[in-house]
């Protein structure tokens, strides 16, 4: 959102910014400064340590006007961004004295900072992404620690506006009129159009909105959960730099703060990532009950982005190349926003093999091209037990998890939340056995009640294989499935083929099979 008014109140002392530049005025070894600045902050990289300075701004959605504003402020990133980087964010720094001859530590203050760890630039995913390195790897750990930090965090009081539909009206409404404040006219009547399906969203989905408020969904969230927020660091995933200052901004939907990241990851093509993300976060919390409100979400992420790069195409003093850069950036998204609008083809598809067959890895890799969500039979039956999604039950067969009680009730949530899905417009792969005729017909005639279409991929895999995989796959750590070689041996005495009205409906995929032709078979069906 773009500034509404700028009121300037006490300056920051010109002498503690020279101080700052200045190498000896370090308590610890500095051979030189460097400085980045924001349009609200002021960071100087010195040493091993980074220092954050907030600028003496009062736009229309923060206020650093003052030095008793600014101190609150850094306290409350400190607070804020220690929950997830107490590695990065260590303490707070005064500066004292007079303005015109600050000390450092001096007491009281005149001016503070939040004093930080640096870490290497080259770790922060947007530059991973960029150099092509962002693997599956560091995807699956912040999809981790994300949904572990949702999980735990404050949750808004009820009875706040906080994550309401009328706060949500109000940010989507701010926004637009920015962007038609600072795009040509010639984007109006696409912004109108986006602002329409955004309003006719809100009233559709309302009750899920508030419902979700109520059952505790909105939490005091990170609110800037983008690549370039997001580090690598000794190993470890890390979050920094959420918003501090505008409660309303951070204390949101946790659907909505992952949203950002989702989008952010689409905005470069990065499909496959965003959909690994978005799986093993899904795996972790079992949210799938607000997926309907993702493309509104993503939309409205998508047109922030905008927003602030036509703000930069209003700023003094920036270079023809950044300009066209820009230009190109606010069309961009404004096309990703437009995607978002877009109804996809609705479909349901039902991985049906064998236990060690890959059902799990292939639904893993067509998802991303059918815009379809995975439900894993392993992970929900785990979930009905209290169990994580790794954890080992250790159940003998027919015994423990494995019940035939145990195995109703999975199929049944595995049911539920597919028509859920359905009816929220978005498509679903069920990574389940389906090894019994009738269950697969239910799934079908679910499909069809909810006007998808329904397709099968059967895993032909050779017996000797499977048993090879299975016995590989006890020895790993890490896995959903238990499914060792008496569940396998079960399983193959124990199948029902399919009939010839489910072959109409089916894909086969075999040892040598290509992703790509799968999904192309799938369309083509």
């Amino acid at each position: 959102m773009g500034p509404t008014n700028q009121d300037v109140s006490v300056e920051v002392s010109s002498a503690l910014l020279l101080a700052l530049r200045d190498p000896a005025f370090y308590p610890h070894p500095v051979d030189r400064v460097e400085v980045i600045e924001t349009h609200i902050s002021w960071v100087f990289l010195a040493g091993e340590y980074a220092y954050k300075l907030k600028k003496p701004v009062k736009f229309g959605f923060l206020d650093f006007s003052t030095p008793a504003l600014r101190r609150r402020y850094c306290a409350q990133e400190l607070r804020l961004n220690q929950r997830f980087a107490g590695q990065i964010y260590l303490d707070l720094v005064g500066f004292g004295s007079s303005p015109q001859r600050p000390v450092w530590g001096a007491s009281p203050s005149i001016e503070t900072a939040v004093r930080m760890r640096r870490f290497p630039e080259s770790g922060r995913l947007d530059h991973l992404q960029s150099a092509g390195s962002l693997s599956t790897r560091e995807i699956d750990a912040f999809a981790s620690t994300v949904a572990q930090f949702h999980q735990t965090a404050a949750r808004a009081d009820p009875a706040s506006p906080f994550g309401s539909v009328e706060s949500l009206r109000e940010t989507l409404t701010v926004n637009f009129r920015t962007l038609r404040d600072l795009t040509e006219p010639s984007q109006a009547q696409r912004i109108d159009a986006l602002e329409r399906w955004s309003n006719a969203a809100c009233d559709r989905l309302t009750s899920l909105i508030d419902g979700r408020r109520r059952a505790g969904a909105v939490r005091e969230c990170h609110g800037d959960l983008h690549l370039a927020n997001m580090v690598w660091f000794n190993d470890d995933a890390l979050l920094f730099d959420c918003i501090e200052f505008n409660d309303s901004l951070r204390w949101i939907d946790t659907l909505n703060d992952i949203a950002f990241l989702l989008m952010d990851l689409e905005s470069r093509r990065e499909f496959a990532l965003a959909s690994r993300f978005l799986d093993r976060y899904l795996v972790a919390t079992g949210d799938y009950g607000g997926l309907a409100l993702l493309p509104l979400y993503k939309q409205y992420r998508a047109l922030v982005r905008a927003a602030v790069n036509a703000l930069r195409l209003h700023q003094s003093g920036i270079s023809r190349e950044e300009r066209a850069c820009d230009d190109r950036l606010v069309h961009r998204y404004i096309e990703l926003a437009e995607s978002y609008v877009r109804v996809q083809p609705l479909r349901m598809i039902l991985m049906h093999g064998l236990p060690g067959s890959g059902k799990t890895t292939v639904a893993a890799q067509i998802a991303p091209a059918l815009a379809a969500v995975c439900l894993h039979s392993d992970v929900e039956r785990k979930r009905l037990a209290g169990l994580a999604a790794t954890q080992r039950s250790d159940s003998p067969l027919d015994e423990g998890i494995y019940t035939p009680v145990a195995s109703e009730a999975t199929y049944g949530r595995l049911r539920d939340l597919t028509q859920t899905l359905l009816r929220a417009g978005q498509s679903v792969i069920v990574d389940a056995a389906f090894a019994d005729r009738n269950r697969r017909a239910e799934f079908v005639d679910l499909a069809q009640r909810c006007g998808a279409q329904a397709h099968i991929i059967t895993m032909n895999i050779p017996a000797d294989a499977l048993r090879a995989r299975v016995a590989r796959r006890e020895q790993r750590a890490g896995e959903y499935s238990e499914a060792g070689l008496a569940v396998l041996e079960r399983a193959i005495a124990l199948q029902e083929p399919l009939d010839p009205k489910e072959l109409a409906l089916t894909v086969r995929v075999g040892l040598a099979y290509q992703p790509e032709s799968v999904i192309a078979s799938i369309l083509a069906l």
